[in-house]
This record gives C-alpha cells, sequence and structure tokens, in this order.
C-alpha cells in the first residue's frame, strides 16, 4: 500500500515537472517572438545579430549579442522606434540601452572608441554594452 502512494507521488512529481518544462519552453518561444520582431529596427541602425545563445535550466536564459558602431546609433532615429513601439517593452529596453550608450560614448570624448558590442538578455531581459577600439 505504502508503494502504491509513493509511485502515485512518483507520478505526481512527474506530471509537474513536465508542467514546469512546457512553461519555461513556452517563456523562451515569447522571449524569441519578441527578439524576431526586434530585428528590423536592430538592422536598421546598423547593427548585426552575431551570436545567440539559449541556455536551459530552472531558470532559463536567452542572450544574443549585437555588434556595430557607436556611429549609427542615430538618436531621433532610436527615439522614433522608442515611439512607436511602446507596447513592445523588449524592443524599447534595448534601444534604450543604445540610447544610454551614445551619451556615455560623448561623455567619455576621444578614447578612440568606435565600436560597439551590446549583450541583449531576453530571459531575464537586459542590455549590457562595451565598447570597442
Amino acid at each position: 500500500m505504502a508503494i502504491g502512494k509513493f509511485t502515485d507521488k512518483v507520478g505526481d512529481a512527474k506530471d509537474a515537472a513536465g508542467g514546469m518544462k512546457d512553461a519555461v519552453l513556452e517563456k523562451i518561444n515569447e522571449s524569441l517572438d519578441e527578439f524576431n520582431e526586434a530585428i528590423p529596427a536592430i538592422k536598421g541602425l546598423g547593427f548585426a545579430v552575431t551570436d545567440l545563445k539559449v541556455n536551459l535550466g530552472p531558470v532559463p536564459e536567452v542572450s544574443a549579442k549585437l555588434t556595430g558602431t557607436v556611429a549609427s546609433i542615430e538618436k531621433e532615429k532610436v527615439q522614433e522606434v522608442i515611439d512607436a513601439n511602446q507596447d513592445n517593452k523588449f524592443l524599447v529596453t534595448i534601444m534604450k540601452g543604445l540610447q544610454t550608450a551614445s551619451n556615455v560614448h560623448t561623455k567619455l570624448g576621444d578614447l578612440g572608441f568606435k565600436g560597439l558590442e551590446a549583450d541583449v538578455k531576453l530571459l531575464p531581459p537586459g542590455v549590457k554594452v562595451e565598447f570597442l577600439k
């Protein structure tokens, strides 16, 4: 009798794990859909997607590396994208990250940084920028 209850509990745990797996995959798919929607705006600023990583685990991670030049960040164009896509929080986060990078670059003066690499995390969301010579 106790073995039957244990078997039921194991079955319940497997069902719960399967449900979590489905939820994780659904979240990854949603993030990738949002990223695909953002690609035209990213390319429109002269940036290329040079890397895409998906890390599966209890806390999934999806990230992409965008590479371009600081000079290609046209502030007016970035602001237009932000204004036109207020409902796409992911795209707005990327654009604000690039906007901030451009502002920081201006304050750095002439240190010779021309390139920019943005590590964009889709899941969990965030943007990290690195200036390149």
